[in-house]
C-alpha cells in the first residue's frame, strides 16, 4: 500500500470553496460538515459573481466583512479560513487577520511567468 494511502487523511486538507452568496447563505452548515478542514475563500468570484455583485476582486468592504464572517465561523467550529490572495494585499495581511492560510499567485500568473521565462532564454533579444 505504501507511505501515502496511510498517511493521505491526516496529510491532505479537505476544503470547502465559498464563491456564491449561496454559500454565504449556508455557510454555518458548510462549515459544520464532519470531516472538512476548512473554507477556502475565493475572493475574486465572491466579490464579482453571483454573490455581492461588486466590480472586482479588490478588498470591498462587503468582501472583508464576509471573509471575516467565514474566518469566524471556522473559528467557532474549530476548522481552518483559507483565501486565496487578494490584489492589492500582502499574503502576511491576509495572514494577520486570522486567515490560517494564502495562496499567493495563481497557475494562470504561475505558468504566464514560467512561458516569459521560457522566451527570454530561449531568445534572450526578446
Amino acid at each position: 500500500m505504501g507511505p501515502y494511502f496511510g498517511r493521505a487523511n491526516i496529510d491532505i486538507a479537505t476544503l470547502a470553496m465559498v464563491e456564491t452568496a449561496q454559500a454565504m447563505e449556508n455557510l454555518e452548515d458548510i462549515v459544520s460538515v464532519p470531516g472538512l478542514d476548512g473554507i477556502y475563500i475565493g475572493p475574486a468570484d465572491l466579490s464579482i459573481g453571483l454573490a455581492l455583485g461588486l466590480p472586482g476582486p479588490e478588498l470591498h468592504p462587503e468582501l472583508a466583512a464576509a471573509m471575516e464572517r467565514v474566518r469566524d465561523a471556522c473559528e467557532r467550529h474549530g476548522k481552518v479560513a483559507a483565501v486565496h490572495q487578494v490584489p492589492g494585499i500582502a499574503p502576511s495581511a491576509l495572514g494577520a487577520q486570522g486567515l490560517g492560510f494564502v495562496t499567493s499567485g495563481s497557475d494562470v500568473e504561475f505558468l504566464r511567468t514560467g512561458a516569459v521565462r521560457a522566451v527570454q532564454v530561449a531568445r534572450p533579444e526578446a
